[in-house]
């Protein structure tokens, strides 16, 4: 029979720098002084286990302040003087060939000053500031998931999807990513996963800037018209959904972008034609033309 009193909470370091996110986006989304506080520490305190994480994917030994004292037992029971914020960043950039912009940097130091103040001394903190930083601060971290922790997201199957449809009731995280340039001028829909109006849809598959969400334009076309998917008129993928029945219906393809009210087949090779008063389509009239 399991000790009761040997009950653990056990989690990777990927897994823990998650938990320190998803705290922090709760009590920022919360928006009142004392949330603000914690978000703040928390938010801090995951951002740098998340760079750790990306770090040890390279060497377990490279998470010691000083490598020439690391050992697995030191390790396994957490009992050394970790890496700090300046290095892992300098081991990553020469070690791992993950260099982090300028601007990037700037918010980091950012926040770790604000946490250092908040932490050692007087809670004197400008709300919109802070709440503006955390929403850089986010934007940071979820793009840092997407690109350099997917292979431990996905080996420990580890829900990031929970943490990209939170951060929809976080306003200045919102403001974010809707003000960065992969946004301006693209034509975007509301992404199914995190319910913002900024899956793009381009030519390309569907993705989200804002929460990663990406897939196949087929297979999404599939998804919203319950099946009944045609070939696109404009773009020749099978991604033409009829997204409602009636006479509130329309077709729309989630390759291209191409609507239509209603869409007509050629009665020689049955192609979807955009004119619902065609008849034949241009090819098959052209070989008519070019028999006579």
């Amino acid at each position: 029979m399991p000790d009761q009193n040997d009950e653990r909470l056990q989690l990777s370091l990927a897994a823990n720098a998650l938990d320190f996110l998803k705290r922090a986006i709760e009590e920022t989304a919360a928006a009142d002084g004392r949330s603000l506080k914690y978000a703040v520490l928390h938010l801090a305190d995951g951002i740098e286990l998340l760079l750790k994480a990306r770090l040890s994917q390279e060497a377990w030994y490279l998470l010691f302040a000083n490598i020439d004292t690391a050992d697995r037992g030191s390790l396994s029971n957490g009992e050394f003087k970790s890496v700090e914020l300046d290095a892992t960043v300098e081991r990553l950039d020469r070690l791992a060939n993950v260099a982090l912009p300028a601007k990037n940097m700037a918010i980091l130091k950012s926040l770790r000053g604000l946490r250092n103040r908040i932490r050692h001394y007087t809670a004197d903190v400008n709300i919109n500031e802070a709440n503006a930083l955390l929403g850089k601060t986010l934007a940071f971290a979820l793009s840092f998931c997407e690109t350099e922790l997917m292979e431990d997201i996905d080996r420990e199957d580890l829900q990031i999807e929970e943490l990209a449809f939170a951060l929809r009731n976080v306003e200045h995280f919102v403001e974010e990513r809707h003000a960065a340039p992969h946004l301006e001028d693209q034509y975007c829909i509301e992404c199914p996963r995190c319910l913002v109006e900024s899956l793009i849809i381009d030519g390309d598959d569907p993705r989200c800037p804002f929460c990663g969400y990406e897939i196949d334009a087929e297979d999404l076309a599939e998804n919203a018209s319950e099946g009944i998917v045609e070939e696109c008129p404009e773009c020749d993928r099978p991604a033409l959904a009829l997204w409602a029945a009636g006479d509130n219906g329309g077709w729309f393809c989630y390759g291209c972008a191409f609507e239509a009210d209603v869409i007509s087949h050629c009665v020689s090779c049955d192609a979807v034609m955009a004119d619902a008063d065609q008849v034949i389509c241009e090819n098959c009239w052209a070989a008519i033309v070019s028999k006579d």
